[in-house]
């Protein structure tokens, strides 16, 4: 299947959108994008976003009402809070807070059933990631339900959200303080917040992860590696990397979403079999993303250089002190030897 089918046939098959971008990039965006430009039927979806899940959890609610009642805006966007916040993420996450029918499970198996049945029921699945974790999850999660057999029913858009680092920043400058003020407004209906207040290093690296990740996805072909999968069909199970096929389609669609009122500009969008220079394409991220620059090259040379003309100076120094000492030595001896043969000559004499 290549790009620009009619939208008939289109609906023959089912989607899953995987949004990556860091937090204030533009995620929610991507699938009405999607639809634009591929013309994919994508109005009925199922969102699998383990955050949602959580933030609307009634325990995690109140915890997070406890920090917000005892503490001030500034302490929170300082991140003094920002442990607390990802330790109670993370109890809320992987202990039975969560429930099922009646039954207590943790946050991220009440995830796991709503995409198993998104998946039985052939329904198109948006998932939302920062895109610094691979697609392995995705995949390892379909080998142990079973499932593995639906990735030729699925076309799989990889959708990327771009945005300039100095503008990011500014974007989630005042995120914690909105957030909370959203919160405020209505706790009973509205998720409560995750507070992490995230500096330019801090993206810096989430962009770094993500932009590995995504040469990989482009590099994968006919198959993709699994890596540190575990095999419990095994006795005792094994951890191992195995090649599965790729979904029956794949598309990449990244974009660069630049500052309001400027109109996005698509990077990249192409299907499965469609060829790509990686290598441009990571260069043109990189580009968009605008890193700072670092020391390096003469810089670098120059900084190697001070501290080797240093370094030199320093052995001079001690080399000159040493010789010093040295000549300073053999002068005493030589004196010590001239008075000793002079005191054995005036004896010689005196007898």
């Amino acid at each position: 299947m290549g790009i620009g089918q009619s939208l008939e046939n289109k609906k023959k098959r089912s989607s899953i959108i995987i949004t990556i971008g860091p937090t204030g990039s533009g995620k929610s965006s991507l699938p009405e994008k999607l639809k634009e430009s591929y013309c994919i039927d994508f109005d009925n979806h199922v969102d699998i976003l383990i955050d949602n899940i959580i933030e609307s959890n009634e325990y995690y609610k109140s915890e997070v009402n406890k920090i917000l009642d005892s503490t001030t805006i500034d302490d929170l966007k300082s991140g003094k809070f920002d442990n607390q916040f990802t330790e109670l993420y993370l109890k809320v996450r992987r202990k039975n807070y969560c429930e099922e029918n009646g039954v207590q499970i943790t946050c991220d198996e009440k995830n796991d059933i709503k995409l198993k049945n998104a998946m039985n029921g052939n329904k198109n699945i948006v998932i939302e990631s920062t895109g610094i974790n691979t697609v392995d999850w995705l995949y390892t999660f379909l080998m142990n339900k079973n499932l593995s057999n639906k990735l030729i029913d699925y076309d799989l858009y990889i959708a990327v959200s771009i945005v300039e680092l100095e503008d990011l920043v500014k974007r989630n400058a005042n995120r914690t303080e909105n957030m909370i003020k959203v919160y405020n407004e209505n706790r009973i209906q509205n998720n409560a917040p995750r507070i992490i207040n995230k500096n330019k290093a801090g993206f810096i690296e989430d962009y770094k992860l993500m932009i590995k990740n995504i040469k990989r996805y482009l590099t994968a072909k006919e198959t993709f590696e699994l890596k540190d999968y575990i095999n419990y069909n095994e006795n005792p199970p094994k951890t191992t990397n195995i090649n599965i096929p790729w979904f029956g389609n794949v598309n990449f669609f990244i974009i660069y979403n630049k500052k309001k009122p400027d109109p996005y500009e698509i990077i990249l969008k192409t299907g499965g079999t469609t060829k790509v220079e990686i290598d441009s394409i990571i260069n043109k991220i990189s580009e968009v993303i605008n890193f700072p620059k670092t020391i390096g090259g003469k810089g670098k040379k120059k900084i190697s250089k001070k501290k080797k003309i240093s370094k030199k100076k320093k052995i001079s120094k001690k080399k000159k002190v040493s010789k010093k000492k040295k000549v300073s030595k053999k002068k005493k001896i030589s004196k010590k030897i001239k008075s000793a043969k002079k005191g054995k000559s005036v004896k010689k004499e005196n007898q």
